[in-house]
């Protein structure tokens, strides 16, 4: 029965003494985190053909399956690295440069990538059309920036139409849609001009028109309109 006990004692001691030698190389030789962590971004507006034509708010996100992610930094067009903790508006126009990387609690850093987009929004103006002895439109800037580099499009179809561009040149045949184009100056807040078209239709019968502008900083929604083409005379639709 002693030995018994004994034999026993020597297995408990036996047992405890291998617990504590796993124990301690554990945590001497714990796992070592040597992944970065990963970083998307997500963005939320309104998306047209690869291009946001509305304001754009910017969500950054870091995974690490790890030690965890400690920070997420980024770079909105080389205006500096900043820590991110929240998502963020863009609305200014054009393409935006934005860099970003996270680093993981062991201290692992993601190399920093890309993440571009584009804003082209619609621009709060006014188009109107007019008609009389050729045709005319207005430009009114009803935004708060100076809109600059414009150029007004105006998309006339109809049958039985005939183009004269102001430089002499008549295309010399039958046409059923007509493009004219023209640049104005910068417009101002507030203010208005009217677009000198670049030449001219002839014809008889009625005509559709759609009338936009384009700028720097983005392009107005269009203006459509019917008349009647007389001659050389147009007569708007009431």
């Amino acid at each position: 029965m002693k030995r018994r006990k004994n034999i026993l004692k020597e297995a408990g001691v036996l047992l405890l003494a291998t617990i504590m030698i796993i124990t301690t190389f554990s945590v001497a030789n714990p796992t070592i985190d040597t992944t970065p962590p990963v970083t998307h971004c997500s963005y939320t507006g309104e998306l047209v053909g690869g291009v946001y034509i509305s304001d754009v708010t910017v969500t950054i996100t870091a995974t690490d399956n790890e030690s965890g992610v400690n920070y997420t930094y980024y770079d909105l067009d080389n205006g500096g690295w900043n820590v991110y903790t929240a998502p963020f508006v863009v609305s200014d126009y054009g393409m935006h440069v934005l860099k970003c990387y996270s680093v993981d609690k062991a201290e692992n850093i993601e190399a920093w990538h890309y993440c571009n987009f584009t804003i082209k929004q619609k621009l709060i103006g006014e188009i109107e059309i007019t008609g009389g002895l050729g045709l005319s439109t207005t430009i009114k800037n009803t935004g708060t920036i100076t809109y600059t580099n414009i150029t007004v499009v105006v998309n006339v179809t109809g049958q039985n139409m005939l183009y004269v561009s102001s430089h002499g040149y008549n295309r010399g045949q039958i046409e059923k849609r007509v493009r004219l184009t023209s640049p104005l100056p910068p417009l101002d807040i507030g203010a208005a001009k009217i677009w000198p078209p670049n030449g001219i239709i002839l014809g008889v019968g009625n005509i559709n028109i759609r009338a936009y502008a384009t700028c720097d900083q983005g392009t107005t929604s269009y203006t459509n309109a019917t008349a009647m083409l007389l001659l050389f005379y147009i007569l708007m639709a009431q």
